[in-house]
């Protein structure tokens, strides 16, 4: 409890894909922009799905309502967890299968994610090798890391992944 309560009070940025820091301030810094304006980033609802995302016994319920959630930090957070729930994967799948079309890119790789970690990552891979060609690098760098993760299943975007070591940001090169 200290630390959810630590992390609200801080504002603590953590809870947040890059990517989503990247698209939603671009004009001035994260950090800044969360303190000057309290109301603009909810981080006393986003705290608690980020933190439960890992424990696979959290209620899959309250992920799946999360999944919907306007927010989308909340929703990647939520799909993220639901791909803990392997003993429910019926039950996961209807929440996770629409989120590879969300609007945003982030909770669309965590999707891809998901399906993997659920036994389904031909279902996302599509999903990881369009964002190998985003404009945004971190999300880039995103579909890259879960490729990485998904070891010999994640070769059908082996030649994505080459186009990738062209791209111009040397930390998103290097992963690859």
């Amino acid at each position: 409890r200290h630390l959810h309560d630590w992390m609200v009070e801080s504002r603590d940025l953590g809870v947040f894909p890059e990517s989503e820091l990247h698209d939603l301030y671009r004009k001035q810094p994260a950090y800044d922009a969360v303190r000057s304006d309290p109301e603009l980033t909810p981080f006393s609802i986003l705290v608690g799905p980020a933190c439960n995302a890992s424990y696979p016994d959290y209620r899959i319920i309250r992920r799946i309502h999360l999944a919907r959630d306007s927010d989308r930090a909340t929703r990647f957070w939520a799909v993220i967890g639901l791909g803990s729930c392997k003993d429910e994967v019926e039950q996961a799948l209807p929440a996770v299968r629409p989120r590879v079309k969300d609007e945003a890119a982030s909770v669309r790789i965590a999707a891809a994610e998901s399906l993997f970690r659920l036994g389904k990552g031909a279902e996302g891979l599509p999903v990881l090798r369009e964002a190998l060609r985003h404009d945004n690098e971190w999300v880039r760098l995103m579909a890259i890391n879960v490729l990485d993760r998904m070891g010999d299943k994640a070769k059908p975007a082996l030649e994505d992944l080459r186009k990738a070591l062209k791209g111009p940001n040397q930390y998103v090169v290097r992963v690859a």
